[in-house]
C-alpha cells in the first residue's frame, strides 16, 4: 500500500463511513463541538442568537461536498433535520440575575451589573 493512500485514509474524517456514507450521530456531534447550538421554537439559537437553517444547511453541505457525490442537498437537509432532534429543548433557561445580549450577558450583582462573556444557551 502505498503512502499516499494510506495519508488519505488518515485524513477522512471519523463520521465518514464507506461508499460516501455519512455517520451522523457522529457528524453531528463533531459540528456541536464547534457550534454550540439550542432548537427552540422551529429556530436554532447559538450563544449569538438566531442561526438561519438554511445558512446552517449552506455549512453542513459545504462541509460534506467532497465526500458526498450523490444527493449531498438531501444528505445536507438530513443532517439539519438530526441537529434539530439532537438539539430540541422545550424552552429556552430563564434567569431573573441575567440579562442576555449578542454579545454575551450582563449578571446581576448587588447593585452592579457585570458584564460576562459566556454560553448563554446552556
Amino acid at each position: 500500500m502505498s503512502n499516499d493512500y494510506k495519508n488519505t485514509l488518515q485524513e477522512l474524517p471519523t463520521w465518514l463511513l464507506k461508499k460516501g456514507q455519512i455517520d451522523e450521530p457522529k457528524f453531528c456531534d463533531m459540528l456541536l463541538k464547534k457550534r454550540q447550538l439550542r432548537y427552540v421554537d422551529d429556530a436554532f439559537y447559538s450563544v449569538n442568537g438566531a442561526v438561519d437553517e438554511q445558512q446552517l444547511t449552506s455549512y453542513v453541505f459545504n462541509i460534506i461536498k467532497d465526500h458526498v457525490k450523490t444527493g449531498t442537498a438531501r444528505k445536507a437537509e438530513s443532517i439539519v433535520h438530526a441537529l434539530e432532534l439532537i438539539c430540541y429543548q422545550k424552552d429556552l433557561p430563564v434567569s431573573d440575575k441575567e440579562i442576555h445580549l449578542q454579545n454575551g450577558r450582563h449578571i446581576q450583582c448587588g447593585y452592579e451589573i457585570l458584564p460576562e462573556q459566556a454560553e448563554c444557551l446552556l
